[in-house]
């Protein structure tokens, strides 16, 4: 199973629950609108799935791709995704490390990241001439464009993986 999700993130505090926010969500009512991303981990393990990767889009700054606040006063914070507590078959990967913005640029009508995530499922990712495209090549290949594309912008993007990089996510 496949998730993608391309928006922001935000974190509840004094809690500390990251949500990711769907384009309706009512950041007052954040437990009632916003995705848990706690429980939605512990809901994709629950579907009997041999695997699920996430693909998240989106950062938990607090403001807009444009530097506008998503709430007034809100702090930077990053994505925590312990991986020695993902249950067994789940892989996630995000589009920025620690601190760090998912960056979009207008010319490629995408974030940074979901731009080479979509180039890399094409045959530019397959390495060697394999057929099949595994995780760890195709992490490979979006962390290396996304993060060489970002510094050409003057910003630092580094996409994070935790899971199975041995895992086949493409096959041809």
């Amino acid at each position: 199973m496949y998730i993608y999700f391309s928006g922001h993130g935000l974190q509840q505090e004094p809690v500390k629950q990251q949500y990711l926010l769907p384009y309706d969500v009512n950041t007052d009512l954040l437990n009632e609108t916003g995705i848990n991303q706690k429980s939605i981990i512990q809901e994709l393990s629950s579907l009997g799935a041999k695997s699920v990767t996430v693909f998240l889009d989106s950062c938990y700054s607090g403001s807009s791709r444009k530097g506008e606040p998503l709430i007034q006063n809100q702090r930077a914070v990053s994505i925590k995704v312990n991986p020695d507590v993902l249950p067994p078959g789940i892989n996630v990967f995000s589009a920025s490390s620690k601190g760090q913005t998912a960056n979009s640029d207008d010319s490629l009508k995408h974030g940074v990241f979901s731009y080479f995530l979509l180039k890399g499922l094409s045959e530019e990712a397959a390495m060697n001439g394999n057929k099949n495209i595994s995780l760890g090549d195709f992490v490979d290949y979006v962390t290396q464009k996304t993060s060489k594309y970002a510094l050409g912008m003057h910003r630092q993007q580094d996409p994070e993986f935790f899971g199975d990089r041995q895992q086949v996510l493409v096959f041809r």
